[in-house]
C-alpha cells in the first residue's frame, strides 16, 4: 500500500537567537508545506491503493453477504467522512465523519474503508485547518460512500488551492489511470469491473475518483462470491 509521503520537517529559528520576526516564521512555514508534484511513479501507487482499498471494501460486503449479513436488497447507507494530516505533518491525523443509520454488521467495512482514506490525503495541498493544535494548515481527503437500490457509489475527493492546482493534479492521476495494469491474479476480474466504472474528474477545488456500481453489478459480484 502506499502511505502518505511525509513533509520536510525542520527547526524554527529560536526567538532567544535573534529578534522575532512573525513574517519570517509564516514564509518558513509555508516552505516546510511545500513539497514537489508527485512523480508519475508516485501516481501510478496512488492509482494502485485506490483500486486496492475499493476492491477490500467490496471484498468486506461480499463475505458479510455470504454469511448473510448484508442484504443488497434491504441495506441502505451513506457516509462522508473526512481526513485530516497536519502540516508540516507531525504526530496522528484525525476524521471527521457523517453517517446514515447502517446495519452493525456493515460498519466495520465501512470503518476500514473511512481508514483507508488515510492513504491518500497526501495528494492533496496544505490548506487551512484549525483541528490541530500549533497547526493552522492541513491536508485531507474526502470518502463519500453510498448505497441504495440503484446503485454502491464510492467517491474519494482530494482537496487543492486552487482549480488551476486541481487541473493539473487531476490531469497527472487521470493519465496513471489510463496506464494502471492490474497485477493481482487473485484481484483480477474484480478490478477490471471497478476500472471500467471509475470515472477522475477536476471540480473547482477538488479531484474527485468515483466508482459506481450499479446494483445489477454487484449482485452479480455477490453472487459470484458465494457460490
Amino acid at each position: 500500500m502506499a502511505g502518505a509521503t511525509p513533509c520536510v520537517l525542520g527547526q524554527t529559528p529560536s526567538a532567544t537567537t535573534r529578534p522575532f520576526d512573525i513574517s519570517e516564521e509564516l514564509e518558513l512555514a509555508e516552505k516546510l508545506d511545500k513539497k514537489p508534484d508527485p512523480t508519475a511513479e508516485e501516481l501510478d501507487k496512488a492509482i494502485e491503493v485506490y483500486f486496492n482499498d475499493l476492491a477490500d471494501f467490496v471484498k468486506n460486503l461480499k463475505k458479510l453477504s455470504s454469511i448473510e449479513k448484508f442484504d443488497p436488497s434491504f441495506e441502505i447507507f451513506k457516509v462522508k467522512s473526512s481526513s485530516y494530516q497536519p502540516c508540516p505533518q507531525t504526530g496522528t491525523g484525525r476524521r471527521i465523519s457523517e453517517d446514515s443509520t447502517i446495519n452493525g454488521w456493515v460498519v466495520g467495512a465501512i470503518e476500514d474503508a473511512k481508514i483507508a482514506t488515510e492513504h491518500s490525503k497526501w495528494l492533496s495541498d496544505c490548506l487551512a485547518f484549525d483541528g490541530f493544535a500549533g497547526r493552522d494548515k492541513a491536508k485531507s481527503a474526502e470518502l463519500s460512500l453510498s448505497y441504495d437500490k440503484k446503485e454502491l457509489s464510492y467517491q474519494l475527493s482530494l482537496n487543492f488551492n486552487s482549480p488551476e492546482r486541481s487541473k493539473s493534479s487531476g490531469e497527472g492521476l487521470l493519465r496513471a489511470f489510463e496506464q494502471f495494469q492490474i497485477d493481482d491474479d487473485e484481484d483480477l476480474e474484480l478490478v477490471k469491473v471497478l476500472h471500467k466504472l471509475t470515472r477522475i474528474t477536476s471540480v473547482n477545488n477538488q479531484v474527485q475518483i468515483v466508482t459506481r456500481l450499479p446494483r445489477a453489478g454487484l449482485d452479480a459480484l455477490l453472487a459470484t462470491d458465494a457460490n
